[in-house]
This record gives structure tokens, sequence and C-alpha cells, in this order.
């Protein structure tokens, strides 16, 4: 039998690394993170049980990227991984709220970096100041709750 090489002389590999912390993730109840994978049913395909057929799958985990489920209430399986980076990651959580913009859905981190304002000020002026989205994203800083009543009635 031919080894893989990812444990040798006792330290493991990134990408052997990540391929054990999936399966953490999924089955060890007492895992810190169990809650968010194992405990909601998110498993990792059967072929992925061994390493050898995760690394055919994925492959060498890129440095500076991490495995990533594209859809995040699916399983780990080659059709739902890809290595992505922290910023991409971070815009594939549960809890990113997904905005309707001019038919298309966005994140409104998307949205901030389009119009090139802080997703901060874009919620703030949709909560304190009742904006809808699109007045939000178009108002100026000189422009206030008051002028934004005036050019709509």
């Amino acid at each position: 039998m031919k080894s893989h090489g990812h444990t040798k002389s006792r330290s493991k590999t990134p990408t052997y690394y990540t391929w054990a912390s999936m399966k953490d993730r999924c089955n060890r109840e007492s895992y810190f993170l169990y809650k968010n994978y194992g405990g909601r049913g998110i498993t990792y395909c059967e072929a992925w049980e061994t390493f050898d057929k995760f690394l055919a799958d994925m492959g060498e985990r890129p440095e500076g990227l991490t495995l990533d489920r594209i859809d995040v209430n699916g399983n780990y399986s080659p059709e739902n991984c890809k290595w992505s980076n922290k910023i991409d990651q971070a815009r594939n959580r549960r809890n990113m709220q997904k905005f309707q913009h001019q038919g298309k859905d966005y994140l409104l981190v998307e949205l901030a970096e389009i119009y090139g304002i802080s997703s901060k000020i874009i919620q703030q002026r949709m909560k304190r100041d009742g904006m809808t989205l699109d007045q939000a994203l178009t108002t100026t800083k000189k422009m206030d709750k008051k002028c934004i009543e005036i050019l709509i009635y």
C-alpha cells in the first residue's frame, strides 16, 4: 500500500489537517464547532472517509485557502466543495443577508463595494433613517432624511 506522505515525521500537512478537521466538525460531538456542522446534519461523502480519496478529489490545499462548501447547507463532497480565500468564505455564511437590487441578489458587502460606501452606513440608513435599499445606496453624505423625503414626495 502506498502512503500519501501527509503525516510524515509526526507533522501533518495543511491538506491533511483540513481533512481531519472536516471529519471532526461532522462526527465528533465534543468538537467545538460540531453544533454548526454535524449537529445540523452536515456530513461528508462516503469516499472522503479516507484521506487518499479526499486528496484525489480536492488536490493539495493551496496556501492561504481553506475548504469551503458552495452550498452552506449542503454536505462536504467534490461537487459542493472548493478552496476559497478567507474573504470569499466569510461571504458564504448562513448569516449573510442577501438583498434584491435591480433584479439580482447581492450580499450587502457586495453592494457596498459597488457603490463605494460602507455596509454599516447602508444598514444605518435603512434602520435609523427608514430609507429603502435604493435610497441608502444613492444618498450622498450631504443628503439627509429630510432631503430624501422632499425628493420622494
